[in-house]
C-alpha cells in the first residue's frame, strides 16, 4: 500500500498550473490532429476560449490522486465511525445536473459494497417532495454533491431534509471551500464537509474535473472497509488516463461531428451514470447543436431507438463484466444491421476505444482489473473530449459555449417554497399535505 500511496502523492504533486501546462502541451504536441490547440501558451488558449476547459480536462489524473488521498482519510475519520455506530440505515446521493449524475454513477457501486440501500436523488426532488424523496429505511445519510456549493437546490435540499427528517446525517462533498455547503452550522453535529483540491472548482461553464473528482470522492464511501483497494484503484485510474491521454484526444478529434446532429450514449450500472454525464456534456458544449440522450443497452430497443438515424453519433460504454458486455455486443450488431448511426465509438473498461487499443503497449492493461465505478470515470473523460471537439467543430468557445446565456455556471437564485406544508404519505401510501 505504501508504494501506491507514494505514487498517488507523486501524481498529486503535479496538480499545479506549471506541471499541468507541461503535460497538456506534451500531449497536444504528440498528435498532429490536435497540436493546433497549443496556441501561445495557456494565456493564448484562454483568449481563444478553450484554455480553461483543456486545462481542467488534462489535470484530472493529478487532481484525482489528491482527491483519493483526501477522501480516504475523510472516510476513515468521519464516515467509518458513523457507519460503525449504525446511526444511518440508507444513503441518499443528492445533487443537481452533473452533480446528480455523480450520484447515478457512484450509487450502484456503493450499494453493492456496503449492502445497504443507496439512492441517487435529484436535489430538486427534496424541494418538491421533501422527505418523501429520501430512501428508506430511516435514518438516512444524505451525501450532498456540488461543485460550487452555492446552487439554490443544494442549499435548500439540506435545509429541508434537516427540518423534515431531523435524524438525517449529512456529508457535503464540494469543490469550493468557500461555498455555502462547505460552511454548515458549526453547532450542527450531524454535518461534515469534504472539500476537494481548489483546482477541481472548474472555471469553465461545464463540469469536467469537478465531476470526476466528486465521483471519485463519493466512491470512497463504498470502500470504507477496503481503503488499500480504493487507493489501488485510484492509482490505476490516474496512471491509465495520464498514459492514454494523447490516444483519447486522437480518438475524440477524429469523430465525424459535421455529420452528427444527435447522439446517444449507452451504458448500464455505473456506466449509465457515465452515459448521462457524457450526453449532457455534448448537449451543453454544442449549445444544443447536437441533442444527446443516454439510454441502457437493453432499454434502447423499447422506443428510444426511434430517435436514431444516419446523423446519430453512437457511443457505447461497456461495463467490465461479461454479462452486460454480451448485451452491448448484441446491440452493436443490431445497430449495424439496421444501418443506424453515422459513427460508433465503443468504449470498454479502460476507456480507450476498441479500435485504438491495439496501439497500446502489451503490458498497458495486462493483469490489472479495474472496478466498474472507476472504469465509468475513465469513460466520462472520453465523453468530455467528445463534447469539447463537437463544440470546436461548431465554432463555439468550450469555456463558455452558451453565448446567449441560456445556461450559467451556477444556477441563479429562484423562489424556494419551503413555507408550504410538506408533503407526506398516509398509511395507504398516497400523498397528502401536512396541516400547519
Amino acid at each position: 500500500m505504501q508504494t501506491v500511496t507514494n505514487t498517488l502523492q507523486a501524481l498529486a504533486s503535479r496538480a499545479n498550473p506549471e506541471a499541468i501546462a507541461l503535460f497538456l502541451e506534451e500531449s497536444l504536441r504528440s498528435r498532429a490532429e490536435v497540436n493546433t490547440l497549443l496556441s501561445d501558451g495557456e494565456a493564448g488558449r484562454i483568449a481563444a476560449g478553450h484554455g480553461h476547459t483543456l486545462r481542467e480536462v488534462a489535470q484530472q489524473p493529478f487532481v484525482w490522486a489528491d482527491t483519493a488521498l483526501r477522501a480516504s482519510e475523510f472516510v476513515k475519520t468521519v464516515f467509518l465511525p458513523r457507519r460503525t455506530a449504525g446511526i444511518f440505515r440508507s444513503i441518499a446521493m443528492v445533487g443537481s445536473g452533473s452533480s446528480h449524475y455523480v450520484g447515478e454513477l457512484a450509487a450502484p457501486a456503493i450499494q453493492k459494497r456496503l449492502g445497504m440501500p443507496v439512492l441517487a436523488v435529484p436535489a430538486g426532488n427534496l424541494l418538491t417532495h421533501g422527505k418523501l424523496a429520501l430512501p428508506l429505511p430511516e435514518p438516512v445519510l444524505m451525501v450532498s454533491i456540488a461543485r460550487s456549493g452555492n446552487s439554490p437546490e443544494s442549499v435548500a435540499a439540506v435545509r429541508i431534509a434537516a427540518s423534515e427528517a431531523p435524524q438525517t446525517q449529512f456529508l457535503h462533498i464540494t469543490c469550493n471551500p468557500e461555498g455555502r455547503l462547505a460552511r454548515p452550522e458549526p453547532s450542527d453535529p450531524r454535518a461534515a464537509v469534504l472539500a476537494l483540491h481548489p483546482s477541481t472548482n472548474d472555471q469553465s461553464l461545464v463540469m469536467t474535473s469537478s465531476f470526476t473528482s466528486l465521483t471519485l470522492a463519493a466512491l470512497a464511501i463504498g470502500y470504507a472497509d477496503a481503503p488499500a483497494h480504493y487507493l489501488e484503484q485510484a492509482e490505476r485510474l490516474s496512471t491509465d488516463i495520464a498514459a492514454l491521454f494523447p490516444e483519447l484526444l486522437l480518438a475524440a478529434v477524429t469523430l465525424p461531428y459535421a455529420e452528427a446532429s444527435r447522439a446517444v450514449f449507452l451504458g448500464s450500472g455505473c456506466q449509465y451514470g457515465a452515459a448521462r454525464e457524457a450526453a449532457l456534456k455534448l448537449t451543453e458544449m454544442s449549445a444544443g447543436g447536437v441533442v444527446a440522450m443516454a439510454e441502457t443497452h437493453l432499454g434502447l430497443r423499447h422506443g428510444p431507438m426511434a430517435a436514431l438515424n444516419s446523423e446519430t453519433l453512437i457511443v457505447s460504454f461497456t461495463p467490465p463484466s461479461e454479462r452486460p458486455a454480451r448485451y452491448a455486443k448484441d446491440l452493436a450488431a443490431e445497430l449495424d444491421l439496421k444501418q443506424l448511426g453515422c459513427a460508433t465509438a465503443e468504449d470498454q473498461a479502460g476507456a480507450i476505444p476498441v479500435r485504438y487499443r491495439e496501439s497500446l503497449p502489451p503490458d498497458a492493461t495486462a493483469g490489472r482489473q479495474i472496478d466498474e465505478g472507476f472504469a465509468a470515470i475513465e469513460n466520462v473523460v472520453f465523453g468530455q473530449m467528445i463534447g469539447f471537439f463537437a463544440c470546436r467543430d461548431r465554432g463555439l468557445r468550450p469555456d463558455a459555449p452558451s453565448a446567449a446565456g441560456v445556461i450559467t455556471r451556477v444556477v441563479p437564485p429562484f423562489p424556494i417554497y419551503d413555507d408550504i406544508a410538506p408533503v407526506s404519505a398516509d398509511k395507504n401510501g398516497s400523498e397528502r399535505a401536512d396541516s400547519q
